[in-house]
């Protein structure tokens, strides 16, 4: 630390220009330009640590003074969210690593206390004209502790890498397993910065996050799947975003932005056809947001959109920017017309194909074989084969059958059957349960086939209905009623919670009496603690010695401060009484002292 010092003490540039106490040493980034560059948090907490100062100290001290000098010299009033300075460390760094104007305000400030340039790419400001901030970070803490302890062996600096403050992130593609966001110790998750906070460190328990051997299965690898694929090449992307940050231009104006971007998502739905939108799973007036340029997409749809069309995220965001030209890189997207037409093509097969099956299957159920959620997008491109289908099946089972009858008779006699059956039950069941446990779709079907029974089984289960509420009302009663003559007679939120419910306004409403009973009680048993607790003060008013406050608040179980905001004179005269006593007593060892 003093080879530290004394190489800060011999640095070249001129501090004349900053007060002694701001200046800070000249630490340098870890990794800057790679896909683990250092996070801007990260390396406050390395400074604060090269300074042998808690960060919280370094923030207030240091840090602070000169981001408000700042707003003063631009002659603007700073606030909480652009700055960060007046609510605290805890909520202002949840947004230094992004792209708001708190992040670049801190930059500004940090290179001209330690003249260390570039800091802004150790934040997402390079990407700010095509990053939205919304969704962009996580709110606490995420680490790799098999990072943490591979660094830690080698000798290297503990830091935490920029790809681990996204959201979206949620694996070390280095060693292969989750991202850890709970500490194993105390089970807490961290916030990004704390005043005492320590790379490497939890900022609550203070313990090492690394593996010490017995927290390994915090982080075990994690099993093959799609899902891990895709985070995969998602952490990958954003490595390369990282790594090309530092080659960026200057950031484009915001009509260059729009208009790039509408050109991307243009050419892009053009590509797609007509379900652009279906297929990334997002409305049309949202799209029509993007390619207008009055929205701009957050990172997990631009990631879904590039993984979807085999698209790179890097090439995506820079051409938005104009680093690259828009029609040599979309024209990559033409390779996935083939995928979409193909895809088209066995939709129409599967529609052909439908116009001979038996029994003739309704639209839905082609769409559900399909993988849709309902038919219209058969209408849209296959409007005249949907429309034969649709006719074909009306002619066989007419317009509002809703299933279709089957010759025999079989789901007839088994509904016949069953309701016999729940009749026979002291609770039964509602008769449209058995309906469909019988294959029909629609009650109004079934109940067309056994009226009788039907009516029947429904007057008894509505019977029986009325009845369990009417046991469950007496039940309820009862245990009001109960509590009525305990004692100490409970509250009633308690009363609420031991019958199982959350809300008094509907037990009030069916029982007011008891609860007004209950009210009353709770009331009268108030008072009558308190004219007990009178009669004992005044009681202690002749007891020998004489106690104090504080022994009588002990003995009644109560606060002092409860005490003489209730009975104000009784209280001083019995603090007054043990003055005296005490002093009478002082008095009397002081002479038998003298003697």
């Amino acid at each position: 630390m003093k080879a530290a010092y004394t190489e800060y003490e011999n640095w070249e540039p001129d501090f004349a220009d900053l007060p002694p106490r701001s200046r800070l040493y000249p630490l340098a980034p870890v990794k800057t330009g790679s896909a683990q560059t250092e996070c801007l948090t990260s390396y406050l907490m390395r400074l604060a640590a090269a300074h042998c100062l808690f960060l919280g100290t370094l923030y207030r001290y240091v840090i602070q003074p000169q981001m408000r000098a700042e707003a003063i010299d631009l002659d603007r009033e700073p606030r909480p969210r652009s700055l960060g300075k007046w609510c605290g460390i805890i909520r202002a760094a949840h947004c230094w690593n992004g792209t708001e104007k708190s992040a670049s305000g801190l930059v500004r400030t940090i290179e001209r206390l330690t003249y260390v340039q570039g800091l802004h790419l150790l934040t997402w400001l390079p990407w700010k004209a095509v990053l939205s901030h919304q969704g962009l970070l996580r709110p606490h803490r995420a680490w790799c502790p098999q990072c943490f302890s591979q660094w830690r062996s080698e000798g290297q600096t503990i830091y935490e890498p920029l790809l681990w403050t996204l959201q979206v992130v949620r694996i070390c593609l280095v060693h292969d397993c989750a991202l850890v966001e709970v500490c194993p110790f105390c089970r807490q998750s961290l916030y990004t910065l704390t005043a005492n906070v320590r790379a490497g460190h939890c900022s609550k328990c203070q313990r090492w996050l690394g593996h010490t051997g017995e927290d390994q299965r915090f982080s075990a690898p994690i099993q093959e799947s799609n899902q891990l694929q895709k985070q995969r090449w998602i952490v990958q992307s954003i490595g390369e975003l990282i790594a090309k940050a530092p080659g960026l231009s200057d950031s484009p104006s915001s009509e260059w932005k729009t208009e790039n971007l509408e050109n991307l998502i243009s050419r892009m739905v053009r590509a797609a056809g007509q379900d652009f939108a279906e297929l990334n799973g997002v409305r049309s007036k949202i799209l029509s947001f993007w390619q207008g340029g009055r929205v701009i997409p957050r990172l997990e749809f631009i990631l879904n959109l590039c993984y979807r069309f085999d698209f790179s995220v890097a090439d995506f965001l820079t051409a938005m920017i104009g680093r690259q030209s828009c029609e040599d890189q979309i024209d990559v997207l033409s390779i996935r017309q083939s995928v979409i037409a193909e895809w088209d093509a066995n939709v129409q097969r599967t529609l052909e194909a439908a116009l001979q099956e038996e029994p003739p299957p309704t639209l839905i159920e082609l769409a559900g074989r399909l993988g849709y959620a309902s038919p219209s997008r058969f209408y849209a491109k296959h409007a005249d084969l949907s429309r034969r289908i649709t006719a074909r099946y009306r002619r066989t089972f007419g317009r509002y059958h809703l299933i279709r009858p089957v010759p025999d008779g079989r789901p007839t006699r088994q509904l016949r059957r069953l309701l016999k059956q729940e009749l026979s039950e002291v609770i039964p069941c509602h008769p449209g349960k058995l309906a469909i446990k019988a294959g029909y779709k629609s009650a109004y079907v079934a109940k067309r086939q056994c009226p009788e029974l039907w009516r029947e089984l429904l007057d008894k289960h509505i019977k029986s209905r009325q009845e369990g509420k009417r046991k469950q009302r007496e039940h309820e009663r009862e245990l009001i009623t109960a509590a009525l003559s305990e004692n100490p007679t409970p509250t009633v939120r308690e009363v609420v919670r031991q019958l199982g419910h959350w809300s008094q306004q509907t037990l009030r409403s069916r029982f007011p009496e008891e609860f007004r009973a209950l009210s009353e009680k709770r009331i009268q048993q108030k008072e009558g603690r308190l004219e007990e607790i009178k009669a004992r003060l005044l009681e202690a008013l002749s007891q020998e010695p004489p106690p104090s406050m504080r022994q009588m608040a002990v003995k009644l179980y109560r606060n002092r401060n409860d005490l003489y905001s209730r009975w104000g004179e009784l209280c001083r005269a019995i603090a007054a009484r043990h003055a005296d006593y005490t002093r009478e007593r002082a008095m009397k060892k002081h002479l038998a002292l003298k003697k």
